[in-house]
């Protein structure tokens, strides 16, 4: 990961004062269809089972009932959308909004909403 994308982890963990849980890039992630190819996406960490995050992420547009999933490992992530990895290192029951590069707002697992529209930089 780019020093960059790591600081700005350390930061998004300080402003929402959470710890830190880490996914590894050989892990995988539920990613549907269409947020593969739309611009906004919103993604909830759910319980992880490994070789599994925990997170789920959808095109904003979509019902995660009816969705069309597929998996991808953390590795293809960083190729294919990097700045969802800023929030991957939210813990369990945490949910993110992006629209493209800009993490717009978390929502803790109480239901608190945080706006941060942290942009990431393209590669």
């Amino acid at each position: 990961m780019n020093p960059e994308l790591a600081a700005m982890q350390r930061q998004l963990l300080q402003t929402l004062a959470v710890d830190s849980q880490p996914v590894e890039e050989n892990q995988y992630v539920h990613v549907s269809e269409a947020a593969a190819r739309m611009p906004s996406v919103v993604g909830v960490r759910l319980a992880e089972e490994k070789p599994f995050t925990g997170w789920q992420i959808v095109a904003t547009n979509e019902s995660p009932d009816t969705a069309k999933f597929g998996y991808w490992s953390v590795r293809e992530i960083q190729a294919e959308h990097p700045a969802w990895v800023l929030a991957l290192v939210l813990p369990t029951g945490w949910a993110f909004r992006f629209t493209g590069n800009t993490l717009i707002d978390c929502v803790s697992q109480i239901g608190e909403r945080h706006v941060l529209k942290m942009s990431v930089p393209s590669s």
